[in-house]
């Protein structure tokens, strides 16, 4: 009998310490699945508040990049008027001006303008971002602009660092426009900036034109091909540039 019940006393006690061991694994294996929920939900958490602080500090700074833009802007139109570059609206000489129509449907380099001014004289006409666009002249009561690719925006320019002379000419319906008349002993190259002159009293010195694509040699003179900065095709809005005349001479 006493063999007997040390034999099912032993049991019980193997029974009990495995029942033990048991919870202990499973507490165990518990233990590690909650500490990697832990580690995953606070990764996670991170995770988003990165994202929305980076989505926030983006969308913060889009905003201030447009505000600075806008800024600039101003900025620009203020510099460049202090660098005869570019007309401002509250300046007596520089009148904003807006196309009304086309004179001739067939010719897009030929408009009417809109313009609140009393001068008769030959005026300058210059894009928005501060580029030559041809002419404007007075003409049958109306004024009209001769944009750069008619064949009557004539005006003075200079080629290049040696400020070589010449004078605008229009080709219709073409990418470029034509430099006649520059000294055939001037040095000009391709690539050379060309600006307006001043020498005309249109325009005042220093408005950019555009660059030198081809050059050709005659007997005693030169002619260069140049594509113009402004794109005046379908622009409706330009500044005119000219000292205003009185009542008496209009």
């Amino acid at each position: 009998m006493s063999k007997k019940f040390f034999f099912t006393f032993s049991l019980v006690l193997i029974f009990i310490a495995y029942i033990f061991n048991v919870d202990k694994t499973i507490l165990n294996k518990l233990s590690i699945l909650n500490i990697n929920i832990q580690t995953s939900y606070v990764s996670m958490l991170v995770n988003f508040q990165n994202y929305i602080s980076t989505h926030t500090e983006q969308a913060d700074r889009i905003k201030k990049l447009k505000i600075k833009v806008s800024q600039n802007e101003k900025y620009k139109l203020l510099y460049l008027k202090n660098n005869e570059d570019i007309p401002l609206e509250n300046n007596n000489e520089y009148i904003k001006t807006k196309v009304i129509s086309y004179l001739n449907f067939s010719d897009f380099s030929k408009v009417s303008l809109d313009v609140n001014t009393n001068t008769t004289n030959i005026s300058a006409l210059i894009t928005k971002d501060g580029y030559s666009a041809g002419i404007v002249i007075y003409e049958d009561s109306k004024y009209i602009g001769l944009l750069n690719h008619n064949k009557k925006a004539n005006y003075a320019v200079y080629i290049g660092e040696n400020l070589a002379p010449g004078i605008t000419h229009g080709q219709y319906n073409k990418e470029n426009i034509t430099i006649k008349y520059i000294p055939i002993w001037q040095d000009i190259k391709v690539g050379d900036e060309v600006i307006t002159s001043g020498m005309d009293n249109i325009f005042y010195k220093g408005i950019k034109v555009g660059k030198v694509v081809s050059i050709k040699t005659l007997l005693t003179t030169k002619i260069a091909q140049v594509k113009p900065y402004a794109n005046t095709y379908g622009e409706s809005n330009f500044y005119l540039y000219s000292k205003p005349t009185s009542n008496n001479e209009k």
